[in-house]
């Protein structure tokens, strides 16, 4: 499940680096942070990795949902489909 008016859609990856730079003082350059740009493309996206785990049993059922934050409204993106 995503949200609506999800952080990681505003920042970039270098705001990000800049971020963990200040307040961790790390170098997060080579860290690939998944930040998406489309949260109801990222639930599509996290649903088949789910699925493509080796480490999932077979069978196991997967649904992509999106809850709004603003109405509460949960939407399903991803309807239920097992591995």
């Amino acid at each position: 499940m995503h949200h609506t008016k999800c952080g990681v859609e505003a920042i970039t990856h270098d705001e990000l680096v800049d971020v963990f730079k200040k307040k961790v003082g790390q170098d997060a350059s080579n860290v690939d942070f998944k930040l998406c740009k489309d949260a109801r493309e990222s639930v599509k996206d996290d649903v088949e990795a789910f699925k493509a785990c080796p480490l999932v049993n077979p069978g196991t059922t997967f649904t992509g949902l999106m809850y709004d934050v603003d109405t509460g409204r949960v939407d399903v993106v991803c309807p239920s489909s097992s591995t």
